[in-house]
């Protein structure tokens, strides 16, 4: 699943366009129980 419409935010390469509200609607399209099967992995480089 990508964080925002536009499918770049947190992308190094490119840059996000998407306004906060059109984020949060967006994410807000996915229901809970889809959300709950959906395992995230965060990678940190140091």
């Amino acid at each position: 699943m990508n964080p925002c419409p536009c499918g770049y935010a947190f992308n190094q390469d490119s840059r996000c366009q998407c306004s906060p509200e059109s984020i949060k609607r967006y994410q807000n399209r996915i229901s809970g129980p889809l959300l709950d099967r959906i395992d995230l992995h965060n990678v940190n480089s140091v």
